[in-house]
């Protein structure tokens, strides 16, 4: 039962957690200003990046250690979306800033 007091008493009608980011796309280590770096910052975003990557990434997915180049992580902004994920890109680079 969610209480006025419960974490989860703000979701909205739809079930929405609006104020939470699920995964986040930052600028990668210096000097590799054509990669990302990709951190998974909910268990949905967790659960998201292990159905579309192999096993031996996960480690480095799940301690924000993975980078992606700007073309693939535009295609996956686009996928997780579609998915009902919330991404925040913390890059000017990749265009205007990813809104939901």
């Amino acid at each position: 039962m969610i209480t006025p007091e419960s974490p989860g008493a703000s979701l909205g009608r739809s079930g929405s957690r609006p104020f939470s980011v699920d995964l986040l796309l930052s600028s990668a280590s210096a000097g590799n200003e054509d990669s990302l770096s990709l951190r998974p910052l909910s268990i949905h975003g967790m659960l998201w990046l292990q159905t579309h990557f192999e096993d031996d990434l996960w480690g480095a997915l799940a301690s924000g250690g993975a980078e992606i180049d700007m073309d693939s992580a535009r295609h996956m902004v686009a996928d997780c979306q579609m998915a009902g994920l919330k991404v925040s890109c913390l890059n000017t680079s990749m265009g205007a800033p990813i809104r939901q």
